[in-house]
């Protein structure tokens, strides 16, 4: 037996035991551990998801309300992964309480060491996701509007529904792939074309952007009324700058937009956390933990070290950087981002006198200018 630890003064401490407590004149004893459970995919264990926080933050709250003058302990198995998100989920009721950041941590560093979560690969995973990366994330959501709980839905989690998660409030969602019923996948992933639509019109979604191979028709959803455009790159990789920039460019025209890989995990929320780092201004951590949080699962092995790698040069485009990348008229490719500049305007012939070549001059195509890059210089 380990503990109790005293979490919330007077109220509430947590306690690490295999056996079940019996309540006395003091103390009231409860396990949320077979209540609030995590669905592995692999090796993973956790964190909970945001419902399953706000399904927390009712049960304490009743059982805060029943306990008299009496101690309230939460205690949890000896498994490494029963306490890590047991202190978790009590971080973030503090956040839904309303506890600053800096309160909240104060409690975190004065609870015993607990292990860091782990993605959904195979083997050793060098990259965790601590409660400190869960409450920031949780704040800024919040913060930023990213997060509004008054508007905050799960009922499109299920497979009937689509299994469609929110990551930004009326923005931006994250969902597997839809498989057209007579391809050889759908007995693995059921989940036709039509489930999606009539979801999307509910939510307002007005664009679809597919990043895997074509299980289904674009027209299934064009025929609707919802865009659709193809993004596609490898299963488990990370996408180059020249397909980031046209993402963002997707997002900033349309104001609604779904976005699928085929789990809609991995891929999906890699791009949709460069977009929490660009418009947001999530730092990579804070953007894993929330996709962690919004759709369990997302990001794993390479993509999460990419979005640490990648994040300030996402933060230079800024929200005010808009991508003007018009397909019709683009006479030369546009595929880096470190080659935005804000408010200057390049014609062909200077983008390629800056490139060595030498081209008539042409008109100006309204671009941002494109700085110029040292070969070998990372990307």
């Amino acid at each position: 037996m380990s503990g109790p630890f005293e979490f919330i003064p007077d109220q509430v401490s947590i306690q690490i035991t295999d056996q079940a407590p019996q309540n006395d004149e003091k103390y009231i004893f409860l396990s949320i551990e077979s209540v609030i459970v995590y669905k592995a995919y692999n090796q993973d264990f956790g964190p909970m998801s945001i419902q399953q926080t706000y399904d927390f933050v009712k049960i304490l709250d009743e059982q805060l309300k029943q306990r008299g003058q009496k101690i309230l302990i939460l205690y949890c198995s000896s498994k490494p992964s029963a306490y890590s998100n047991l202190l978790a989920l009590l971080c973030l009721y503090l956040v839904v309480k309303g506890e600053d950041l800096k309160s909240v941590l104060t409690k975190l560093q004065k609870m015993p060491q607990y292990v860091p979560f782990r993605d959904i690969s195979n083997g050793a995973c060098p990259y965790g996701v601590t409660v400190d990366d869960l409450v920031c994330a949780f704040i800024k959501a919040r913060q930023k509007q990213v997060h509004i709980p008054d508007k905050f839905t799960s009922a499109y989690i299920s497979l009937q529904k689509g299994n469609i998660s929110e990551i930004v409030s009326g923005k931006l969602y994250a969902c597997p792939s839809p498989i057209d019923p007579q391809h050889v996948l759908y007995k693995q992933q059921p989940l036709s074309p039509v489930i999606f639509t009539k979801a999307f019109k509910e939510l307002g979604v007005k664009a679809l952007v597919r990043l895997n191979d074509s299980y289904y028709q674009r027209s299934d959803f064009i025929n609707q009324m919802i865009r659709h455009y193809d993004l596609q790159f490898p299963d488990g990789s990370t996408p180059p700058d020249d397909l980031i920039l046209k993402f963002f460019k997707i997002i900033d025209d349309d104001n609604c937009v779904a976005v699928h890989c085929m789990a809609g995990l991995g891929r999906t929320g890699t791009l949709l956390s460069l977009e929490l780092m660009r418009k947001y201004e999530f730092t990579a951590r804070e953007a894993i933990a929330w996709l962690r949080l919004s759709r369990p699962g997302s990001i794993s092995g390479q993509q999460q070290s990419f979005l640490c790698g990648i994040e300030d040069r996402i933060k230079k485009l800024g929200v005010k950087k808009q991508l003007q990348i018009v397909p019709k008229y683009t006479v030369f490719q546009i595929d880096n981002i470190d080659d935005f500049e804000e408010n200057k305007t390049v014609t062909r012939a200077n983008v390629n006198k800056r490139r060595g070549k030498t081209e008539p001059k042409s008109g100006g195509l309204g671009l941002p200018m494109l700085k110029s890059r040292k070969r070998g210089a990372e990307v």
